[in-house]
């Protein structure tokens, strides 16, 4: 009886400590997403109600969780806002009278150049790589196919290339006709307002096709194309969480709350892993740290960060205008879209490259992309300007596309939540790790 006592009790000790060490997830983050991306916040826009919505919401967690108010900071900064308030109008006239309707979203939509009204002829320019190709283009409506038959035009496969040469040739607009793979771009949406010469329409194959049929009969045909955006400036806000440490160096750790809201028909954006899942991992991190009394050697700073899909407007007016010292901050680690996709990814400067080392200690599968052209996809990119090291976590495909990015479709049921937990453990290991 002693000796099975003995081994009870030894036993018992076991799976205390066992337990304790080992992580293990609580399902909290993807509760956080599927919050995040319901009807309630109707997709998290900077500058909307919502978005404030979201900013309390993640206040009350932190309040929840622990944090002291006086470890909690809220940085505000004013930025022009843009709305849609009714459908947007692409129309084929014939003789005066309209032969076809688009739906937008459906069919075709706008590549953000703001507020437009155009009314004209149309020029079929094919491919339109050459400046020639839009030589009848004059006061028109120029269309081209995206893509391109020749390999060697491949890098002239470009909306902005197209665009100088429309207008190079005094064309009022431009419409590019997606293909089959290209077509998920009509159900993207973008805030960032492209600095293009002239107005730019995503069209669809099939509705081209159609509009084509009009057009190889009578050449005169018209088209006009309206969208009207409402302009007012709002403030948005970035909010900072402080983990004091024991070494007067910061280590920041960022994540985007805003996405990109909804359309004037009532639908909206639900951003589940753009970028809910961030959110939802920094909070979970924030939890895990509090609950086990974790002590780091770095005072760690959580940012949560607004207006990212502004192009980068939070992270950019904290740079410029710092609450925690600049010259102290050794490292960024930028969270976004962690949930979909079949591989987890490091973009970073070379500046990193010692931490980085660390994180692929703690686990091997991660694939290392260096310094990458998606470096200034996101809030890392203003730290990479400052010459800080920076490093981007994120989650796509072997082709690093990420699905349902910008689109009705990217719904928090879609993500599994071992996803997200890797990089949960990850960052615990990783600012938890004594030196």
């Amino acid at each position: 009886m002693k000796i099975f006592k003995k081994f009870l009790l030894i036993l018992i000790i076991s799976i205390l400590l066992f337990t304790e060490l080992r992580s293990e997830p609580s399902y909290y983050a993807i509760n956080i997403i599927k919050i995040l991306s319901s009807k309630e916040y109707l997709g998290r826009q900077g500058g909307t109600l919502e978005n404030e919505k979201v900013l309390n919401f993640i206040k009350e967690e932190l309040i929840n969780i622990g944090i002291p108010y006086s470890h909690i900071f809220i940085q505000e900064f004013p930025l022009n806002i843009f709305f849609l308030e009714e459908m947007p109008i692409l129309e084929v006239y014939e003789k005066g009278k309209i032969i076809w309707k688009g739906k937008y979203r459906k069919n075709f939509r706008d590549v953000f150049t703001g507020t437009v009204k155009i009314y004209g002829n149309i020029n079929y320019v094919n491919y339109g790589l050459r400046i020639d190709d839009y030589s009848k283009s004059e006061g028109k409506i120029s269309v081209s196919l995206l893509g391109y038959e020749d390999p060697k035009d491949k890098n002239l496969d470009r909306v902005d290339y197209r665009a100088y040469l429309a207008n190079f040739n005094s064309s009022i607009g431009l419409i590019l006709v997606l293909d089959e793979i290209k077509k998920y771009l009509i159900l993207q949406k973008s805030l960032f307002l492209n600095n293009l010469p002239l107005p730019v329409i995503y069209l669809s194959h099939d509705a081209w096709e159609l509009i084509k049929k009009f057009y190889d009969k009578n050449s005169n045909i018209k088209i006009k194309y309206e969208i009207n955006y409402k302009t007012r400036t709002n403030i948005l806000k970035n909010l900072f969480v402080l983990f004091p440490g024991k070494d007067d160096k910061y280590i920041i750790i960022s994540a985007h709350y805003d996405h990109i809201g909804r359309d004037p028909d009532g639908s909206f954006y639900p951003g589940a892993n753009d970028n809910a899942s961030g959110v939802s991992v920094i909070l979970e991190v924030i939890k895990i740290l509090k609950e086990r009394n974790i002590k780091t050697k770095y005072n760690i700073v959580f940012s949560f960060f607004d207006g990212e899909e502004y192009g980068l407007k939070g992270s950019d007016f904290y740079i410029k205008n710092p609450i925690f010292p600049i010259n102290k901050t050794i490292l960024n680690i930028n969270l976004d879209c962690l949930g979909r996709g079949k591989y987890l990814y490091l973009v970073y400067n070379y500046l990193a490259e010692e931490f980085v080392e660390r994180l692929r200690e703690s686990d091997e599968s991660l694939i290392l992309l260096g310094e990458h052209s998606l470096l200034s996809q996101s809030d890392q990119y203003s730290f990479v300007k400052m010459g800080i090291p920076s490093i981007f976590i994120t989650r796509a495909n072997e082709d690093l596309s990420m699905p349902d990015l910008h689109q009705k479709t990217d719904t928090y049921e879609k993500i599994p939540y071992l996803n997200l937990w890797k990089v949960i453990d990850l960052l615990i290991k990783f600012l938890g790790r004594s030196e």
